[in-house]
């Protein structure tokens, strides 16, 4: 399904994001930060329509357009009443 997460990215990041100075996403590539724990204990922004996959990996949901959190810079969302492909 769109969004979801790419296990060979979630694995990937989960080897260099604790090596980087800063790891980032746009909209629903909060879901593969989320899968490789880059997220936890965080606020994340994403596509409206994957509030539930950011609960379920233990990421608090944001509306903002922008998040920010330690190391892990904004991430931005698109607006909420938009449909990407």
């Amino acid at each position: 399904m769109w969004g979801d997460p790419d296990p060979a990215l979630v694995e990937w990041l989960q080897v260099v994001h604790p090596t980087t100075m800063w790891t980032l996403s746009v909209g629903t590539g909060s879901s593969n930060l989320a899968a490789a724990g880059a997220l936890a204990g965080a606020a994340a922004a994403t596509h409206w329509a994957f509030e539930q996959r950011l609960s379920d990996a233990g990421v608090t949901y944001s509306a903002e357009r922008v998040v920010r959190a330690g190391k892990v810079p904004p991430r931005l969302a698109p607006h909420p009443g938009s449909i990407w492909p």
